[in-house]
């Protein structure tokens, strides 16, 4: 279950027991205190002195002998010892069914960095995933192998659980408010938001209709900020812009649209945050398309293209990098993590590129740009 924002973390805790070994002046080989005393130190359950114990036997600080109690540990030893061994992939079933996250060449790039890593997929059921996710947590605990966490578009509680665990863990994705010690990767949302308005500017489109998904995530705000920016950069009147959260129901959908577009009445773009609500958008707009005779433009926001999902006919945006060198940065964030070592740059936004298959404009043959740190302009883009 999650924890509850007024108990200290496992991270917390292990942090606590540590300064107090310090402040013993305790040396290698010298035993500790036991799971009880440190739950009475700490004011805690023994439940959560033992997670914290074992986050510190994780960590090398000390060693947990059956029968006989617990040590400080000897100093690290070869890094080779403290390679990551297994890397639990976090992806909620429904996501990766309908938008094809975490292709191949992002594992692969993964495992170039991490030769031998064990890569576990973990599809979480939405009714009960922060279960899940405490439940591999707990494994993890206890486990005698280097293991940690890659979430993607995760739930703000599951992103709480495993900053609390002071497990390894990085986001693909953007951290939700109050998360600030885990590190992340993701696509350049507001530069999209920027992209696709200008886009549609260019195609004599004077409104704005923004399909958002029924759940907001952090990126979702990113998304949202670069449309309003670049309409009021360009000039557009402050009702330009109309903004709808759907789920990925098309007859939802259809309808949504067909009451927004036929209000406008005027030429009028759709930017869709999901490549299921730019699909249903597109079989609403073939129709009215002929029966208003204006100009009706759907962009998408977010397509992941891979083998079993090719890119689709309308105009979108894109990585700028490719899947395989995304998943190397990702693998340097894990392998610096097992070290413990600090996560530098610990924020990294992916650059991002419009391609329109229906004028046939591809990126430029320019090799494309690293991902950057998080600009200040905008945290939770």
């Amino acid at each position: 279950m999650a924890q509850a924002d007024s108990k200290p973390t496992i991270a917390t805790l292990a942090q606590r027991i540590a300064q107090d070994i310090q402040t013993r002046g305790l040396q290698p080989g010298e035993q500790y205190i036991g799971t009880a005393e440190a739950a009475r130190m700490l004011s805690v359950s023994t439940t959560a002195a033992n997670r914290a114990m074992q986050l510190l036997a994780k960590q090398r600080v000390v060693v947990r002998r059956q029968r006989k109690g617990t040590f400080i540990a000897e100093p690290a030893g070869p890094r080779h010892e403290r390679d990551m061994q297994r890397i639990h992939l976090l992806v909620r079933e429904d996501y990766l069914r309908r938008e094809g996250l975490l292709n191949d060449g992002l594992v692969i790039g993964m495992q170039h960095v991490l030769p031998g890593v064990d890569m576990q997929y973990n599809f979480l059921r939405g009714n009960d995933a922060d279960e899940q996710v405490a439940a591999l947590i707990d494994e993890a605990l206890t486990s005698k192998l280097c293991e940690g966490f890659l979430a993607t578009r995760s739930s703000l509680t599951i992103q709480r659980m495993l900053a609390g665990s002071g497990l390894p863990t990085v986001l693909l994705g953007s951290p939700h408010p109050s998360i600030e010690t885990l590190p992340w990767i993701d696509r350049d949302h507001y530069e999209i938001g920027r992209l696709l308005v200008e886009h549609a500017a260019s195609r004599g489109c004077r409104r704005i209709l923004l399909l958002q998904r029924d759940t907001a995530r952090p990126g979702d705000f990113g998304l949202y900020d670069g449309v309003v920016d670049r309409l009021a950069a360009a000039g557009f009147a402050a009702d330009a812009l109309t903004v709808r959260n759907l789920s990925d129901d098309a007859p939802a959908v259809a309808a949504a649209v067909e009451q927004v577009i036929r209000s406008y009445g005027e030429p009028t773009a759709i930017i869709a945050r999901s490549r299921p609500l730019a699909d249903a958008a597109v079989a609403v707009v073939a129709a009215l398309r002929a029966e208003l005779g204006c100009e009706l433009l759907v962009t998408a926001a977010e397509i992941h293209v891979n083998r079993t999902s090719p890119p689709p006919e309308y105009p979108y945006a894109e990585m700028a990098i490719d899947a395989e060198s995304i998943g190397r940065h990702i693998g340097r964030m894990f392998h610096q993590l097992a070290h413990g070592l600090d996560v530098v740059p610990s924020q990294e936004i992916i650059p991002v590129q419009l391609r329109d298959p229906t004028t046939g404009g591809l990126p430029s043959n320019e090799p494309p740009p690293a991902p950057r740190k998080d600009p200040e302009r905008n945290d939770n883009s």
